[in-house]
Parts: C-alpha cells; sequence; structure tokens
C-alpha cells in the first residue's frame, strides 16, 4: 500500500506511517511476553481499516488490482459510502473505505 516504514526490527515489530498516525505491528510469539515495553500482542484474523477520499476510492481498487490482490467484498453502506475487502498475505482483513 506504499505506507512509509518508520521503524522495523525484522525479528519482532514493524510500525507505518499512515497519514498523521501510526500502523504498530508485532510478532505476537515475541512480544507477549515482554516487560518492557509492556506485553501485548493479538491471536487470530485482524481487520484494519484505512480511510481514503471518496476521490481516490477507485484509484485504490486499482492499486489493489493491479498488485494481484482479489478483493473479496465491496459494500455500499447506507450512508452511500464504500468500502472493499482484501487480505494482507498473513490473512487480515484489510479494508478501503
Amino acid at each position: 500500500m506504499g505506507l512509509e516504514i518508520i521503524a522495523e526490527d525484522t525479528d519482532r515489530l514493524i510500525f507505518f506511517r499512515v497519514g498523521t498516525d501510526l500502523l504498530l505491528c508485532f510478532d505476537t510469539d515475541k512480544t507477549q511476553n515482554q516487560t518492557s515495553p509492556p506485553a501485548h500482542a493479538a491471536r487470530g484474523i485482524q481487520h484494519f481499516a484505512f480511510e481514503c477520499s471518496a476521490e481516490d476510492y477507485e484509484r485504490w481498487k486499482i492499486v489493489i488490482k493491479e498488485n494481484n490482490i482479489e478483493i473479496e467484498d465491496e459494500i455500499i453502506w447506507k450512508t452511500g459510502k464504500k468500502s472493499f475487502y482484501f487480505r494482507d498475505p498473513d490473512g487480515h482483513c484489510l479494508e478501503i473505505i
């Protein structure tokens, strides 16, 4: 998705810049029992949603398809907003809304 990597320890974590926010991803097996910083972990399939402008929505669909990533579902919400869903290499559910 072209997110800027701002920190990486290939054994434990990777941090991305997402606009003015951060997305922190950890290897659960390596961080669930640590004492400093405090332990943190997640198991199972996670869901991440990224909001884009209405003008960029179709462009993001093209980017995903050009990278041979299957779009699993697309929804038009009652508000008129659209979102589509796809999987990352680890099987997590990602959404562009």
